[in-house]
């Protein structure tokens, strides 16, 4: 009985809050996907007239200070050589499978606090609803950090190569400054 439970809970876990996590990362990479950087000047009667670097999305249309691109190219420099950006994603990585394994011990307990309250019912009905309580806001809790860092990288690198052809177009156009 205990080998049925530990592989079926084993099976469960690992099959669907996998399949959770990538549905959702996958949408919030589309959207990530669709926002694409451009760099414009601003031609108003307005008291700044600064450039601005405009964030164009399919619904949304923003602009922030032309100075986030000089912020992004000092960092850029100062931290070169420094990060590697193949070793921030094994890092994740090596955190996704601690995080992973942390809701298949989770859902483990779940199932076991149900199946011990069904054979001891003196455990009382208070503690098992605290418990499943807050089992399930842990696994809540571990399921949007596994999804925060299934989408981080994705997220920067999408910002390094936007911001890295902002400041490649700003090199080769310099009326642009």
């Amino acid at each position: 009985m205990y080998l049925i439970v530990y592989y079926a809970t084993s099976f469960i876990s690992s099959n669907i809050f996998p399949a959770i996590i990538l549905k959702k990362s996958l949408k919030y990479q589309d959207k990530i996907k669709r926002v694409n950087l451009k760099l414009e000047s601003v031609e108003s009667n307005e008291l700044t007239n600064e450039k601005l670097l405009t964030v164009q999305n399919i619904k949304n249309n923003f602009s922030i200070p032309n100075s986030f691109l000089d912020l992004y190219e000092y960092i850029s420099m100062s931290l070169k050589g420094r990060i590697s950006f193949e070793k921030f994603i094994f890092e994740i990585n090596g955190d996704r499978n601690e995080i992973q394994s942390t809701l298949n011990l989770l859902f483990r307990a779940l199932i076991a606090i149900i199946i011990y309250f069904i054979k001891l019912p003196i455990i009382g009905i208070g503690l098992f609803i605290f418990l499943i309580i807050t089992i399930i806001i842990l696994i809540i809790v571990f399921m949007c950090g596994l999804l925060i860092l299934k989408t981080l990288p994705y997220l920067i690198h999408k910002i390094k190569f936007e911001m890295d052809n902002l400041l490649e177009l700003r090199k080769n156009n310099p009326q642009t400054e």
